[in-house]
């Protein structure tokens, strides 16, 4: 059956915001000609711009939410079979947050090169994903033009997409590291010729049999060519605290390190669950310190008690600079006030609850 008219029409402006997806203009356009069609996703696109720029007020922000419930598989088209519910965010009206669940075969092949990629600016590699060479195909291509943040590699794929001959526009990645990595994957990884923005770095160790000396065995990042201009650095599966922060101090482009779940880390980049984050302070010193758990279904006690535990490690002369947010049911205790007293430089310090958390659905941040 031969397009429309208007059909052609609403191709052609779709075309436009794949083509410059950083085009805040095309994605309005669009969505003026959605709403005069009487598309649900002229609307959502409007939302999203809306809470943008002043905020949604609590209708709007549950009509945003339902809207994104109804329709996301449309809108994702042929890539929302593959995707993860949990890790998928659009944003500005587009797909622009993924995690794609683990592929084999055919199926890698033909999400290569989908116009609905264009969007997406983080993206996450869960297990698995096609041959060899597939997942750095994808990261790749052409139609990848707005991405950015790519987590979930493997060594080996972290070093293939680190020696491409043509420099990379990702600013953040995030990579598996296992103890038997061959030095020719190491080398490739720590001279990151191809990943000259890259500010922002992640690392999970896959080690399960032995506790995990980040300072030693992860040497050969710290002291890489990469590492020299990273800022922040996210890394899980973390031995004694102390010795890392130490041994990071020096780094002087890194401004700040958060200790986060082996998971998150892995596959998204960032964290989503609790996780510690250390910034460096006036003094130079990773001093200032935040830490949050998310709303979890565990007994509150046991989380002020591993909280006590980690703040534990710390020195008494370490933070200066102590903000703490725990879940809504969660209770200071006093031997929680205890521990906070034996910093000698802790300068300011705040215990706070969280919120109830909202379910927000499938949309932005």
């Amino acid at each position: 059956m031969a397009k429309t008219a208007k059909t052609k029409d609403g191709d052609t402006l779709l075309a436009a915001v794949h083509a410059d997806p950083a085009s805040d203009a095309a994605r309005l356009v669009y969505a003026d000609w959605l709403t005069e069609q009487g598309d649900p996703r002229g609307e959502f696109i409007a939302l999203q711009f809306a809470r943008l720029e002043r905020g949604l007020d609590a209708t709007n922000a549950k009509r945003e939410r339902a809207l994104a419930h109804r329709h996301w598989k449309a809108w994702a088209g042929p890539l929302a079979p593959h995707l993860q519910r949990m890790g998928t965010r659009f944003e500005r009206g587009f797909l622009a947050r993924c995690a794609l669940s683990p592929l084999t075969g055919p199926k890698c092949a033909a999400l290569l090169g989908r116009d609905e990629w264009s969007t997406v600016e983080r993206l996450g590699l869960s297990g698995r994903f096609g041959e060899k060479d597939d997942a750095v195909r994808l990261v790749t291509h052409p139609v990848m033009r707005a991405l950015r943040h790519v987590a979930g590699l493997d060594a080996r794929r972290m070093a293939e997409l680190a020696s491409q001959a043509t420099p990379l526009a990702l600013e953040s990645v995030a990579f598996e590291w296992v103890a038997d990595t061959p030095t020719e994957v190491a080398r490739r990884i720590a001279e990151a010729c191809a990943l000259p923005n890259v500010r922002h770095l992640g690392v999970c160790a896959k080690i399960w049999a032995r506790p995990f000396n980040p300072v030693g065995e992860l040497r050969w990042v710290f002291d890489s060519p990469l590492f020299a201009r990273i800022e922040t650095l996210r890394i899980a599966h973390v031995g004694p605290l102390p010795a890392l922060l130490a041994a990071l101090e020096p780094k002087s482009a890194l401004r700040e390190i958060e200790i986060v779940d082996l998971w998150d880390v892995a596959l998204h980049g960032e964290s989503t669950g609790h996780h510690v984050r250390f910034e460096r302070g006036s003094d130079g010193r990773f001093s200032r310190v935040h830490v949050r758990w998310p709303e979890i279904d565990e007994i509150a006690e046991w989380v002020v008690d591993k909280l006590r535990a980690l703040l534990e490690e710390l020195p008494p002369d370490g933070p200066t600079s102590l903000h703490v947010v725990l879940p809504a049911k969660a209770t200071v205790s006093i031997e929680l006030g205890r521990t906070l007293a034996r910093f000698s430089r802790l300068e300011e310090s705040e215990v706070t609850n969280a919120a109830p958390r909202e379910a927000r659905g499938l949309v932005g941040a």
